[in-house]
């Protein structure tokens, strides 16, 4: 049988792993945006050179 500490334990970690595994899909997506943004202002960039 788990003690009441062991649950808390165990929740805690759950906690901490859904919050990286968060941390890794926001800086997943703001890599994705500078990466767009980056080739929007090339392309842009390129135009105007024209």
């Amino acid at each position: 049988m788990l003690l009441p500490e062991d649950l808390s334990r165990i929740r805690s970690n759950e906690l901490l792993d859904e919050a990286h595994r968060q941390r890794l899909a926001r800086e997943f997506s703001a890599g994705r945006w500078w990466r767009w943004l980056a080739e929007y202002a090339d392309r842009r960039a390129k135009r105007a050179a024209r």
